[in-house]
């Protein structure tokens, strides 16, 4: 990986940032309800040649037009709630509902992405390569690998928190590494291995990460428990669901995770006796709430994606009138 330092901190992963051009935006902009009408405009000839289905198609619209309202109505919600919790630091924090600013780190040490040297708590790697002279023999490798964490602990360079990681709202904490003409030392040591010994062309080499170092604001409930506790039954309790099962205790990714957690931290106070951790719980059992996400794109995420909502929603509205013979035919879309 280089150096120490490097290897303490990883590459910089802001120069290798797959970002979208203004006219990819306006593209996506124009795309997306011109997308929307041509499905609509597909269901309904489908329906106009096989009318069997208009009873079938009417539920399944009204369906898809009240989840899209409730999806809807639960960003809003959420982004609400989110502006009227005041944000505090981690050493400051209080018990009970709050809005956290932080980074994530791997709750087991150090993690580099295996394509960027990224220091990073998860990826998502895809990396293809061919010979540079092609032989019969000679075939096209492609692979892949992933990491995804059960939790982090949601730091400030000196108070740590037990966080779960959810993989809702993934996209809005990744970024996209993407840099053609990065040295091949930049990869791990099994595929610089792979590629030893040959003359090899690298046809794609791609990283979704969430780097280490990217501030994440975290709307959750802090509980300060103490290491022999149980989150699992901490959680059960504090959103009124049934206990946890034994088994539970024992297999469940974030249970062990946490007990790892409390069992370094008792180690590193060295006096054999349960100790203080801080630990994030969730805000509802609703499993699509993100507690989690980029700073910076906290509003620009959910504008995206009413603006879907939207697009969907009008193209949906349309067709149930349509089917329900409210409006006749117009000439842009049908």
């Amino acid at each position: 990986m280089g150096g120490l330092a490097e290897e303490t901190v990883g590459r910089d992963w802001r120069p290798m940032t797959q970002t979208m051009s203004p006219l990819q935006w306006v593209i996506a902009g124009l795309f997306m309800p011109l997308s929307m009408g041509l499905i609509a405009w597909r269901l309904f000839a489908l329906v106009d040649w096989l009318p069997i289905l208009r009873i079938p198609m009417i539920v399944l619209m009204a369906i898809l037009l009240l989840l899209t309202i409730q999806v809807t109505y639960n960003q809003i919600h959420i982004q609400i709630k989110r502006a009227d919790t005041a944000t505090q630091t981690l050493r400051a924090a209080s018990q009970g509902q709050i809005e956290l600013v932080g980074t994530a780190r791997p709750i087991d040490g150090p993690l580099f992405s295996p394509m960027y040297g990224v220091s990073c708590v998860s990826y998502r790697s895809f990396i293809g390569f061919r010979p540079a002279n092609p032989a019969p023999d000679g075939e096209p490798i492609s692979c892949s690998d992933s990491h995804w964490p059960a939790a982090v602990l949601l730091t400030d360079g000196r108070h740590d928190m037990f966080m779960p990681f959810s993989d809702v709202g993934r996209s809005s904490m990744e970024v996209t590494l993407q840099q053609a003409d990065a040295p091949l030392e930049w990869l791990r040591a099994d595929l610089r291995e792979r590629l030893a010994g040959n003359d090899w062309t690298v046809t794609l080499r791609e990283e979704h990460v969430i780097p280490s170092d990217k501030p994440l604001k975290v709307n959750a409930v802090l509980r300060t428990l103490t290491s022999r506790d149980s989150y699992l039954e901490t959680r059960a309790r504090h959103l009124d669901l049934p206990p946890p099962q034994p088994g539970d205790l024992e297999t469940d990714e974030i249970e062990q995770a946490w007990r790892a957690h409390c069992n370094r931290r008792e180690e590193a106070a060295g006096t054999g006796e349960a100790v203080p951790v801080d630990a994030l719980l969730p805000l509802s059992t609703f499993k699509g709430l993100p507690y989690a996400c980029v700073v910076d794109a906290d509003w620009g995420q959910t504008t995206r994606q009413l603006a879907f909502n939207a697009a969907a929603g009008a193209a949906s509205v349309y067709l149930l009138a349509r089917l329900l013979d409210f409006t006749g035919p117009w000439a842009v879309l049908f």
